[in-house]
């Protein structure tokens, strides 16, 4: 039975349901995806499949994350992609405090599950292991970031995370050839394969606060492997944090891969929905794989189930990704571990950068771009303050570069790309160092002893004796008599000169304006 529950709590089981599939990984993770089709049975329950409405199947509550409603003809369905509320509901409780110090496996997670609405179990041994800052993030990160330190794996069981070193059970159970696999495929990956590693730890400074380029703790790790595989040097491993060898061995170890990954895939026959006793391993389980045509005879762990159910949701195919349990092959490792590992190889305990992975390039551009936010903001582009009136600033932009003078309430344009705006201009700007204003003031001179007729005879003298002149937008021309006869005005809205005639404004070519 599926039942759907919207965000106000509203309630309703949902039946048309095609192309059902679950998958269950190692470390908790469970997905469910499915097509709904709109039905006279199913009208209520279509509607409440929204984006963050709740799923509950076979016991396990799932959260809609993905969520695509497809039209075709008379027609609509929804397809839906969901995760196990665990996840999400970690994700948005964020945990503000922090701790430091030794600290043992259950007292890192009881400073995360405390509060969350979670509980947890723990069995097995773990190393304490030493935390600086623990905290300021969301509770599933930092449950990932513990999980990597101490190692283990978990499981759900309603609101309970069970906690071992190890998840699932020996079985009796057997994949067999000419039994009950249809398809088998294996693959091996050495692309990452390293055999020798150096560590780094905790980096000395000088007085002044500057690397000395020495370390508290710094050693090498050599794989049992080299014998067979010879030398192959990994990535030295850096972690500010670590400050006594025994870590720095551990976080080595764990970041060689020093052994081939192997993953095998195989669908096999599920005669559960025909009534057969046919109980099927979880995940975490070791089973024995037997297939002939191979020459593999060996004990293997689910990793990842697939299940795909009918319309009455009885399991109907079944797939499963495995691992080889043999020591000198390495155990596959969940999608989950593998991305926390990644990020700790470039992030701090506190979320910072390691710097000691970025190039020089970047370290440089980084430098100039602190130095720089001394004088500059980066606020939407860039922005400059005038230190002694900050409602003066100057702002660049995608549009082009512009001036405000109250804050930045509002700017007034002073560059695009269409040119300078001289609408918004700042001092007096000097004719004498602007190339050809004599030529253009020969040239009106000229053409001012032409206007001498249109003045009905009135003698206009030359720029060079008493010729008055002025400039401005056209709103801000002076108010003139006929006395003011060839008066030039350089018009800032028309971006041209042009001259009282004694009665109108003219071009100075004598033509109207």
């Amino acid at each position: 039975m599926l039942i759907v529950t919207d965000l106000l709590g509203n309630s309703e089981r949902i039946v048309s349901v095609r192309d059902l599939q679950r998958k269950r990984r190692v470390n908790g993770e469970r997905e469910l995806s499915f097509t709904l089709l709109r039905s006279d049975i199913d009208t209520i329950g279509f509607d409440l499949v929204q984006e963050e409405s709740e799923i509950l199947f076979d016991g396990d509550t799932y959260i809609i994350k993905q969520l695509k409603e497809i039209g075709s003809g008379d027609r609509t369905y929804k397809q839906v992609d969901a995760v196990h509320a665990f996840f999400p509901k970690l994700i948005d409780q964020y945990k503000h405090e922090t701790t430091s110090g030794t600290k043992t496996f259950a007292q890192a997670l009881a400073f995360v599950f405390d509060g969350s609405g979670y509980t947890y179990t723990l069995s097995g041994t773990y190393d304490t292991e030493s935390f600086d800052n623990l905290g300021d993030d969301n509770r599933l990160a930092l449950f990932q970031q513990i999980l990597g330190r101490y190692g283990g794996e978990f499981e759900l069981v309603g609101n309970i995370v069970v906690i071992r070193e190890q998840i699932g059970i020996e079985t009796d159970f057997q994949f067999r050839y000419n039994f009950n696999i249809k398809t088998l495929s294996r693959t091996v990956d050495t692309t990452n394969l390293s055999t020798y590693v150096k560590g780094f730890g905790q980096p000395l400074t000088d007085s002044e606060g500057t690397p000395t380029g020495n370390y508290k703790v710094q050693g090498e790790y050599y794989s049992p492997n080299v014998a067979l595989y010879g030398i192959r040097e990994a990535k030295a491993v850096h972690d500010d944090r670590v400050t006594t060898i025994a870590t720095l061995n551990k976080m080595m170890q764990a970041a060689l891969q020093d052994t081939p990954l192997l993953s095998l895939e195989l669908d096999f026959l599920d005669l559960r929905a025909a009534g057969y006793p046919f109980i099927v391993p979880n995940e975490g389980d070791r089973v024995l794989l037997i297939y002939e045509p191979m020459d593999l005879t060996i004990v293997v762990r689910l990793v990842e189930i697939e299940e795909s159910f009918n319309f009455y949701l009885q399991p109907v195919g079944t797939k499963v990704t495995l691992a080889n349990l043999n020591k000198d092959i390495t155990d596959t490792v969940s999608q989950f571990s593998r991305t926390t590992k990644a990020v700790d190889k470039v992030v701090n305990q506190d979320g910072t950068v390691k710097t000691d992975i970025l190039s020089d390039d970047v370290k440089s551009t980084v430098a100039a771009v602190q130095a720089a936010r001394k004088e500059l903001a980066f606020i939407n582009g860039i922005r400059s303050v005038k230190p002694t009136n900050t409602q003066h600033l100057v702002a660049w932009t995608a549009n082009g570069i512009g001036t405000s003078e109250d804050g930045g309430m509002t700017y007034q344009e002073a560059v695009t790309g269409e040119g300078v705006n001289l609408s918004n201009s700042y001092g007096t700007l000097s004719l004498a160092n602007v190339e050809g204003v004599d030529e253009a003031l020969a040239e009106a001179d000229g053409r001012l002893d032409a206007l001498e007729a249109i003045n009905a005879g009135t003698r206009l003298t030359t720029l060079e004796n008493r010729l008055k002149s002025g400039r401005g937008t056209t709103a801000e021309r002076p108010v003139l008599t006929a006395t003011d006869d060839g008066y030039l005005y350089f018009d800032r809205t028309l971006l041209k000169m042009i001259v009282w005639s004694g009665t109108a404004w003219i071009n100075v070519d004598g033509t109207v304006l």
